[in-house]
């Protein structure tokens, strides 16, 4: 190559150099101002094949960290609570599903010697011995919940896993208020008004479009524990009737008669049922139960204002709330001894569930109670609550706060606990949605 064109090489191959690293510096430049008024420039190290790097005077935020002490507030939410529904839901109820399925496992064969003798010859033949291995049985829990919506009465099943909802049932019946399911979550009882004056109750299987009425002027009604049955009371010129009838039968027994119509039911064994008379600021109210197999009727509790009742699933202990000088008081009532317990919170029964030990209740508890009259003004809708949530253990009387979330606008109602017991589901009685409540 020419002694020429080799100068001329080497002084553009400097001038690119030259403007390469001007460049770079130019753009990676930072100018400080002091605090005496002059101002520094540094760079960034230079890192060769983009191998990257930072200015030393600069901040760095590791794994997301915030720095701004005010923000802190705004990312210490509490995550339990999950809004299941957008949509008014009438009835939920929570369903385990085990399914079983065997993995089968490969034969194997291995050869052995074995002695046997044949009647011709007596000689020793080799046997090829098979080996079965066992298979395999997996079982895979599903957690779901279903649930009916109000406007259209279509059956949903939300799986607690994937938290998503699937149609099981499109059958349509508009504006139902209450509905309850069978054990299976097959069946269900639809509670609506059809005429703006009376009540029907229709009975709906999943998969089928066309369903049964039940007997009209049905004023209550409750599922027994197993959700194989339930008892309902019709109201006639006399009073009411109970009957007890299954899901899967037509007929129904007759286990209670009285003058008196204005009861709420709960169907505590097959050989039992609780009935109260219906709450009221100033009146007294009174628990009695039903034998379902002699229909003996038993006073168990009573002489209490504003008094409404849970009991657990044995019926040997009742959460009952009464009023005092118009405050709300809750208590546990000891049957066989005839004994109450102050809990010293003030929330209805309406609003807790009994926990599967019979021991722990799960309630949500108003932050704060207007004055008014309780708890009538609750059920008219006059007045409505912001809750908290705590568990209660009724053997020592501690209560536990369940959630620390203080951001959530609930009036819970309806309250029921997976099989686990670690997870709370309420409808809120501010929209009609359903949710849920992580306790782990």
């Amino acid at each position: 190559m020419p002694t020429k064109t080799k100068i001329i090489l080497i002084i553009v191959f400097i001038i690119v150099g030259a403007s390469m690293v001007g460049g770079y510096l130019y753009f990676t430049r930072n100018v400080v101002e002091n605090t005496d008024g002059t101002k520094t420039t540094t760079y960034k190290k230079f890192n060769s094949f983009g191998t990257g790097g930072k200015n030393e005077n600069e901040t760095t935020l590791e794994n997301n960290e915030v720095k701004d002490p005010q923000n802190q507030v705004s990312l210490s939410v509490d995550s339990k609570f999950r809004k299941i529904t957008e949509v008014p839901v009438a009835g939920a109820s929570f369903y385990k599903t085990i399914i079983k399925t065997e993995i089968e496992q490969p034969v194997s064969t291995s050869t052995t010697e074995t002695k046997t003798t044949d009647n011709k010859k007596g000689n020793k033949v080799v046997l090829p011995e098979v080996v079965v291995e066992q298979n395999i049985q997996k079982e895979e829990v599903i957690q779901t919940v279903r649930y009916v919506e109000r406007t259209t009465g279509h059956i949903y099943q939300y799986n607690l896993d994937s938290k998503q909802a699937t149609r099981a049932s499109n059958t349509t019946v508009p504006n139902i208020y209450e509905a309850l399911f069978n054990d299976t979550g097959d069946k269900a009882l639809y509670r609506y008004s059809s005429d703006n004056k009376n009540i029907s109750t229709y009975q709906v299987t999943t998969g089928k479009e066309l369903g049964d009425f039940l007997p009209s002027n049905i004023v209550n009604i409750s599922s027994s524990p197993k959700k194989d049955k339930f008892f309902y009371l019709i109201k006639n010129e006399n009073g009411v009737v109970g009957h007890i009838k299954n899901f899967f039968e037509v007929k129904s027994k007759v286990v209670f008669e009285s003058s008196f119509s204005e009861w709420i039911s709960q169907y505590i064994n097959d050989n039992t049922i609780y009935i109260t008379t219906k709450a009221s600021a100033d009146k007294q109210g009174y628990l009695y139960s039903i034998n379902t197999k002699t229909g003996t009727l038993n006073k168990l509790y009573g002489n209490q204002l504003g008094f409404t009742t849970l009991a657990n699933s044995r019926g040997d202990y009742v959460l009952i709330s009464t009023v005092t000088n118009g405050n709300l008081n809750l208590e546990v009532l000891d049957v066989l001894n005839y004994k109450t317990l102050p809990l010293g919170l003030s929330t209805l029964p309406e609003k807790c569930v009994w926990g599967s030990n019979n021991i722990d209740i799960y309630c949500a508890v108003p932050k704060e109670i207007p004055q008014g009259s309780y708890p009538d003004d609750w059920y008219k809708g006059l007045v409505s609550f912001n809750d908290r949530f705590v568990k209660i253990n009724t053997s020592n009387s501690e209560i536990i706060p369940i959630s620390a979330d203080d951001s959530q606008n609930i009036d819970a109602t309806s309250l029921f606990v997976s099989d686990d017991q670690d997870t709370l589901f309420f409808i809120n009685k501010k929209d009609s949605n359903l949710w849920s409540l992580d306790m782990k």
